[in-house]
């Protein structure tokens, strides 16, 4: 690289290259690497005084981090926070680095094909045209959130934060599905939740998020 010297991150030597366009000239990198590469190559965000713009664009991914184990409702009104946010970038924003996740890595790819065939499977569909395309406009929402916070995460830092407050609020749901089935009553729980333990969404997402969350732990723990 410039300046003398080779930078090496792990999990990323034994990759095989390929080029993709930056920032006006040709850049080669590992075939889909891990995405703490992307955030190495992109640089460190860049400091702005008070709240500028990118001190502000990874909040909308912190809460909707944050809102995940507590609910549909909030997560999806932080879902439309995510996308607002990254469809500005994308209008807005002229650097080539700010669509490096997106161009690298193969999950953006998988999306579209995602969509794609979501979208082809309305014509074989037995529902009415309207309720099979309101059905593809709910999933594709979903999966779009994956390139949106790949454009509004600007750092392994900023990466790291929301995991941290996604297991964070995920480990407050836990502790209060503890305390209420030991028999102690929570001002926050839902009084409408479908079992004694289940805090704010249905046993089933509070379940899967709590499985996720302990597969987070273990992998950690094995990288430590």
């Amino acid at each position: 690289m410039p300046g003398g010297g080779s930078r090496r991150w792990a999990g990323v030597e034994d990759c095989p290259l390929r080029t993709v366009p930056a920032e006006g000239r040709d850049r080669r990198i590992p075939d889909n690497p891990p995405v703490s590469f992307i955030f190495r190559i992109q640089g460190p965000a860049q400091a702005a005084p008070g709240w500028g713009w990118e001190r502000i664009r990874p909040w909308p991914v912190y809460l909707m981090a944050a809102m995940a184990p507590v609910g549909l409702a909030p997560t999806n009104i932080a879902k439309a926070f995510v996308l607002i946010a990254a469809l500005a970038c994308a209008l807005f924003e002229r650097r080539a680095s700010t669509w490096d996740g997106v161009r690298i890595l193969w999950s953006p790819r998988v999306v579209a094909a995602a969509i794609g065939l979501f979208a082809l499977s309305v014509s074989w569909s037995s529902v009415p045209a309207e309720t099979a395309w309101a059905s593809v406009g709910k999933h594709a929402s979903k999966l779009f959130i994956i390139p949106a916070c790949l454009v509004l995460l600007r750092s392994e830092r900023q990466a790291w934060v929301a995991l941290f407050t996604w297991m964070a609020s995920q480990s407050f749901v836990m502790l209060s599905s503890w305390l209420l089935w030991v028999g102690v009553q929570l001002p926050w729980a839902a009084p409408d939740r479908n079992s004694v333990a289940t805090v704010f969404s249905s046993y089933l997402d509070q379940s899967m998020l709590t499985g996720l969350l302990a597969l987070v732990l273990r992998r950690k723990a094995r990288r430590a």
